[in-house]
């Protein structure tokens, strides 16, 4: 594969990210409290991003573009009938974010 091909898929796959955000997405902010309360090794869990896909294949095509772009994609889940996708650390919080 070229390095024009590659910079072309990765513009694609954001331009898709960022569509699939804006559609249904949303940030689930780590818990201060909990954090607090806790402490940090006890609190593993860190901010996320959570996209709402209509089915699994689509979450597959999330994590492949994800992938493009160095994101960490974790395994989808159901959540009141829809797929959701998680893309996990502040990295990723701060792309979708704060624009790239």
């Amino acid at each position: 594969m070229s390095r024009q091909d590659n910079t072309r898929r990765v513009r694609a796959a954001e331009k898709r990210l960022r569509a699939l955000f804006a559609r249904a997405g949303y940030i689930r902010w780590r818990s201060r409290d909990r954090l607090t309360a806790l402490g940090g090794a006890a609190c593993s869990r860190g901010d996320e991003v959570r996209l709402v896909v209509r089915h699994v294949t689509e979450a597959k095509r999330v994590q492949r573009w994800c992938a493009r772009l160095g994101l960490n994609a974790g395994t989808p889940f159901a959540k009141h009938g829809r797929v959701v996708q998680p893309v996990y650390g502040a990295e990723a919080v701060g792309w979708f974010a704060g624009g790239g």
